[in-house]
């Protein structure tokens, strides 16, 4: 990500159907611009593993037979 923020961000944003057209391109910039500095980038991962981390607890929560 941080090695090209433009690339990275363009590139999962266009992943939809709607494409890049959905996002205004003042945004775009503002969000490569933020994604330029490694404390951003950072608090992302950070982010994604908390997510993982409580999605996984939540689904062993939800799939375990309730207790009697």
């Amino acid at each position: 990500m941080l090695a090209d923020p433009d690339y990275f961000l363009r590139r999962k944003l266009a992943k939809t159907e709607q494409g890049l057209g959905f996002f205004d391109e003042a945004v775009i910039r503002d969000w490569v611009r933020c994604m330029r500095n490694p404390a951003t980038v950072h608090a992302m991962c950070e982010d994604y593993r908390a997510t993982f981390t409580i999605d996984s607890t939540w689904t062993r929560r939800m799939t375990r037979p309730a207790a009697r």
